[in-house]
Order: C-alpha cells, then structure tokens, then sequence
C-alpha cells in the first residue's frame, strides 16, 4: 500500500486486529484508511487473554488497537463484520468506548461510523454529516447517545429514518 498510495488514493487496511506497534503510525504517513471492527464480544478485552496461546501475551492485550490508532493520527473507520458479529453500530459504538485500554471517546466512535467511513467512500461532500448542501440521510434514535453509558448505548433504538430528506422508516 506504501508503493501504491500517492495520497490522492484512499486504500483502505479492514480487519485490523493484530499490529506491529510501530506500524500505527504508518497508517498517517501514508494515508491508508484502518478499518476495524469491534462489535463482536471476542474484541472485548475480558476475552484477550483467550489469545495468550496463540498471540503470545503482549499482542494478546493488544488486540484491535482503536486507541493508539487514533493517537497515531491514523484515520479511523469503524464497521460491522456481519455475520460473524451484529451490524448494529451500536454495539460497536459502546464497545469502542468501554473496551479499555483500547477505548476511544464516543465522539471518536461516532465520527468512526459517520465522516469517517463516508471519506474512505469518497462521500464525505455528500453525507457523513449534518451541513447545508449535504443530502439528508439521518436517523433519529430513542435517546441521547451523550447521556448514556455503554450498555445502553447498546440498546439505542433507531425511531425515525431519512434519506434525503424523505421519511422511509418510522417507528
């Protein structure tokens, strides 16, 4: 991907779980998307010593590193891995905020889903987030996701869905 990205390109590195330390900051460097997926209960840290074995224990506890990604200036996007674990984002998003010491910020979990995944789609003009000019593919949910711990968060309900500005889903 180093040889074959010029910047102008936005390859993308899905399924990152087991790193080099010293490759997060490469992801930077040469403008190459890290893709990961954290909805899935085998992500969570209280199943990483499950890898000891196989990984040896400083990979192990290190599994699909969200955080020191993030804090490598490395462009984050968050997805399901359907069927293997839940499309729903959010169970992704409570497990990337309460999966210490590889935990980011709900804001950061959020962007992951949204602008982040509709840069690497070459979209971020078009959806991604709220602006004038943008098309109006929103959701409305049951809560505020601010105000809510991780599990519930989880349990967020989708009531009302827009795609460009149309209702095409209501609760």
């Amino acid at each position: 991907m180093e040889k074959a990205s010029s910047k102008q390109n936005r390859h993308r590195l899905t399924h990152i779980e087991v790193m080099d330390p010293q490759d997060y900051k490469r992801f930077a460097e040469i403008g190459v998307i890290a893709d990961a997926q954290v909805a899935g209960d085998f992500t969570h840290p209280n199943h990483w010593a499950e890898m000891i074995p196989f990984l040896g224990e400083e990979r192990a506890y290190d599994l699909v590193p969200i955080k020191s990604l993030i804090e490598s200036n490395a462009l984050l996007t968050l997805s399901s891995d359907w069927n293997v674990s839940t499309y729903n984002p959010f169970v992704g998003i409570g497990n990337a905020i309460s999966r210490a010491p590889q935990n980011i910020t709900l804001e950061q979990a959020i962007a992951s889903y949204t602008i982040n995944s509709a840069y690497a789609m070459r979209q971020e003009q078009l959806v991604g987030s709220i602006e004038n000019g943008k098309l109006a593919d929103l959701i409305v949910l049951d809560g505020n996701l601010f105000d809510m711990t991780a599990a519930q968060i989880k349990q967020t309900q989708v009531v009302m869905t827009l795609l460009d500005g149309e209702i095409v889903y209501q609760r």
